[in-house]
């Protein structure tokens, strides 16, 4: 996989989007803790599922609501239903839009979702790694992450408690690493309009005029 084709905002940044409303909604730890669940949840309709947004594309209306009930079951469907709700509002075509809205006025809405992408916008910033730890995490519990003997694992907390040290450089630029090739292979396996579609949503409602020049892409 040539990685310089995946662009991190283009691409990258629309599939995690959902793990960054997690954790803005509910801090790293819970958001962490919420993003395994979702990932559980899914794992329930296809054992291979991975908690980014044309993955869950894929799925049935069946599977969508076999994972809703999941969430229900492990006692995270509402705190995940008030994370997604900027999505469920502005983003139609987001395929969990079935949990159906928390109650959250529109701007707020467009709030929420603003403040997520411009935290995210920048693939260096903390919450942007944090989130792509978040699917490093999860997919590394369910067996489909491997790191081969005596490589160096990453060390995830301190992208939040130590952001500056050399721990937390040599994690994030796993998970970017990780999250980019992810959603590379993924595409060549299945094409998606998802990240158009999403980005698109964004221009027309919450008129996000964000610049690569302002995030140091």
């Amino acid at each position: 996989m040539n990685f310089q084709f995946v662009s991190y905002i283009d691409e990258v940044l629309p599939e995690i989007i959902l793990l960054g409303l997690l954790n803005d909604a509910h801090g790293y730890k819970r958001g962490a803790d919420l993003s395994f669940k979702l990932r559980e949840a899914s794992s329930q309709s296809c054992e291979h599922s991975a908690p980014i947004v044309s993955d869950l594309a894929r799925f049935s209306r069946d599977e969508i609501q076999q994972t809703i009930e999941a969430l229900a079951t492990a006692g995270a469907l509402e705190p995940v239903r008030e994370a997604l709700t900027p999505f469920i509002l502005l983003c139609p075509a987001h395929p969990l839009a079935g949990l159906g809205p928390a109650e959250m006025g529109r701007d707020v809405a467009m709030g929420h979702l603003k403040g997520c992408v411009g935290r995210l916008y920048d693939r260096y910033s903390t919450p942007a790694c944090a989130a792509m730890a978040n699917l490093y995490y999860v997919q590394a519990c369910a067996g489909r992450l491997h790191i081969a003997q005596g490589m160096r694992v990453p060390d995830l907390d301190a992208i939040i408690t130590r952001p500056d040290s050399d721990d937390a450089l040599h994690a994030s630029a796993s998970v970017r690493m990780y999250a980019q090739s992810l959603v590379g292979r993924m595409r060549e396996e299945q094409a998606t309009d998802w990240p158009d579609t999403f980005w698109n949503n964004c221009y027309q409602f919450s008129e996000c005029d964000l610049t690569a020049e302002e995030a140091g892409e």
